[in-house]
């Protein structure tokens, strides 16, 4: 859990976007305009709020320069933990 109180349920996908982002120099807006959404999107991805939609995957990908398939990845494995935490004594 986060301090202010919002779980970072999409922490492995954040921390992809994020560190691909800055290793190529991209600002927010410029990765939102990459991918064609909102620089508020991108902050929410970044910050683990949200994940990345599978309609927008590709999108990702070849704004970060990645496989498709990193980013697909990385989403099933975000969402494998979120389930895994939500079983009774489910910790990782």
């Amino acid at each position: 859990m986060r301090s202010d109180g919002l779980m970072m349920r999409f922490s492995k996908t954040a921390s992809l976007v994020l560190k691909r982002r800055i290793s190529l120099g991209l600002t927010q807006v410029e990765l939102a305009k990459k991918v064609g959404t909102h620089i508020q999107f991108i902050s929410n991805i970044e910050r683990g709020i949200c994940g990345v939609p599978k309609t927008r995957a590709k999108n990702f990908a070849r704004a970060l320069g990645v496989p498709s398939l990193i980013i697909a990845r990385t989403m099933s494995m975000d969402f494998f933990q979120d389930y895994v935490k939500q079983q009774p004594g489910g910790e990782l």
